[in-house]
């Protein structure tokens, strides 16, 4: 991490502390610093606290990623994928910013290698709150995508979104883990299961 990214915020220190809560004390923020290094779990809630993208806090630089995911030995960029507000169409490939990390990192946090199945989401809705808070990250694992209870990002009628979703014999159920939205039933044969949930960049994995 750069000098011009993260190390500008040091003085805020206590406050991102407060904000992130898990008790992280101001110390911890420091010592993040001198290591040049922000453990990955609390990565996307400081770029929310700090309304600065991931990429930027990362290395001090912005760029605009068309391509999937990309990895060698030791790097990986993952390309963060915008997800609709309030039923806005757009296509699975509308990218907002990304992930860029080295493996060892990754793999630490995730359990696993980065593979070119994964995509990250930005989650904007409210439908899955308290699961999913607007701004907050989810990966998704797109290699596999067998009919399967669980959570899962999935396309139907024209939108894309992250459900809760639960398979009958011909319909899939979509349920919004807020009470405020109904369950939907829509046939299997209209539903795409784009991939499942496996992780979410706030502390916790799925």
């Amino acid at each position: 991490m750069r000098e011009q990214g993260f190390e500008q915020y040091t003085s805020l220190a206590s406050a991102i502390s407060r904000e992130l809560g898990d008790d992280i004390i101001s110390q911890n923020i420091h010592n993040w610093c001198n290591r040049d290094n922000v453990p990955v779990n609390y990565l996307f809630a400081l770029c929310k606290i700090l309304k600065c993208s991931p990429e930027w806090m990362s290395t001090g630089r912005v760029r605009f990623f068309q391509s999937p995911v990309q990895f060698s030995s030791r790097q990986c960029v993952m390309p963060i994928h915008k997800q609709g507000v309030n039923g806005e169409k757009v296509s699975r490939n509308t990218l907002t910013d990304a992930l860029i990390t080295d493996r060892e990192w990754f793999r630490e946090a995730i359990g696993t290698e980065p593979s070119s199945g994964m995509m990250l989401i930005n989650i904007s809705q409210d439908t899955m709150i308290p699961t999913f808070n607007p701004g907050d990250i989810v990966l998704v694992d797109t290699d596999f995508t067998a009919a399967r209870d669980g959570l899962a990002y999935v396309e139907y009628d024209g939108l894309v979104e992250v459900k809760r979703i639960s398979i009958g014999s011909d319909a899939v159920m979509l349920i919004a883990d807020n009470p405020h939205y109904p369950a939907k039933q829509v046939p299997k044969a209209e539903l795409k299961i784009i991939g499942y949930l496996m992780h979410m960049f706030q502390g916790r994995r799925l």
